[in-house]
């Protein structure tokens, strides 16, 4: 990498970062591309050569969770069902926790409205196929719990919706407050003690 390619990963990871401190504090829509300048000290014609928008950020901001997962998904091979389960969860939780609400608020109305993101890999999906496979093949599951697009359903639907309620109760209560008890709780429900 050449002493310029390093200096423009800099000037975008200045940017992204101020973006990211700026979503978290005032909320998406209250920041505007002349704050991210100011607060990095870059013109807004800087900002354009690395990001097209505001969204573009957000957008990017997906990337990090995806490699949060994409390193559950690598780790897992050795675990059980259980174990990888727990896994996801944490690093969810972990992920979630560090960008915080405004900036996952935004995230997701941005995957719900199909801007970006439509070249990203669906780990979630993965990592819930991986934990069905190992779950039935190891017989992890307690009894009658074998039908594949139920357990899948079962799965995402209460990953979204602990998502969904951290949304709406906002600052009331943290990520984890909510996920941790009600994680424990689905795994008591589909796993073998």
């Amino acid at each position: 990498m050449t002493n310029r390619d390093r200096q423009a990963l800099e000037s975008k990871e200045r940017i992204f970062n101020a973006a990211i401190d700026l979503i978290r504090e005032k909320g998406y829509d209250n920041v505007t591309i002349e704050d991210i300048c100011n607060k990095t000290g870059m013109s807004v014609g800087a900002f354009y050569h690395y990001f097209k928008s505001k969204s573009e950020i957000v957008a990017h901001s997906q990337l990090f969770y995806n490699e949060a997962l994409e390193k559950v998904l690598k780790e897992s091979q050795e675990l059980s069902a259980k174990q990888t389960f727990e896994n996801v969860i944490a690093a969810i939780v972990k992920h979630v926790t560090i960008d915080g609400l405004e900036l996952c608020r935004e995230r997701s109305k941005q995957l719900v409205s199909g801007r970006f993101f439509s070249d990203s890999v669906d780990f979630h999906g993965i990592l819930y196929n991986l934990i069905i496979d190992k779950a039935l093949e190891n017989d992890e599951f307690i009894p009658g719990l074998d039908d594949r697009v139920s357990l899948i359903g079962y799965l995402s639907t209460n990953v979204t919706g602990w998502f969904a309620c951290w949304c709406v109760a906002g600052d009331a209560l943290s990520f984890a407050d909510i996920v941790l008890p009600q994680s424990q709780f689905l795994i008591k429900t589909l796993f073998k003690d």
